[in-house]
């Protein structure tokens, strides 16, 4: 689910995309081959770094197509139809790329799992008498892992 010739964030890079996230065929049968079936998988998060945040939100808040000039009349079927998700993490790896990503309800995509007894967080608390300071501190124990690709469509960007 890759698209490596670079595209910044537009209409028609977005379609490309999606169309090929909607193309995913079936998961592995019992012989170990993938399903004919076509899953029309649709997107419905868009992820990106803080470097295209802006240009990914022009596009997919846009009502035209913002890549024509003067786009009166011009139809944006992405117009309010994804919601955008911004992760600065993303940006150490590449700040052009972005991708697309299907409802979790819908593709198991990322599983995030606690362990028995922990699903909230702890918070515990001290006080330094030598500095007469109050600390907090506050621990989480999870862990993820993905476990299916077909929910998720990356662009590499320009």
């Amino acid at each position: 689910n890759y698209i490596s010739t670079g595209a910044v964030a537009s209409v028609a890079a977005l379609g490309a995309l999606e169309n090929l996230m909607r193309q995913q065929t079936g998961q592995h049968t019992r012989e170990g081959a993938t399903g004919p079936d076509i899953l029309n998988i649709e997107p419905k998060f868009a992820v990106t770094g803080s470097g295209i945040k802006n240009a990914m939100a022009a596009v997919i808040r846009s009502v035209g197509d913002p890549a024509v000039a003067n786009n009166v009349g011009t139809y944006n079927p992405y117009h309010n139809s994804l919601e955008h998700v911004v992760e600065p993490l993303l940006d150490a790896a590449s700040t052009t790329a972005y991708y697309l990503v299907a409802d979790p309800n819908l593709v198991d995509g990322v599983e995030i799992s606690f362990l028995q007894g922990h699903e909230t967080p702890v918070m515990w608390s001290g006080m330094d008498e030598k500095t007469l300071t109050r600390w907090f501190a506050i621990r989480q124990v999870f862990g993820g892992k993905p476990i299916d690709h077909r929910g998720w469509a990356k662009q590499a960007g320009a």
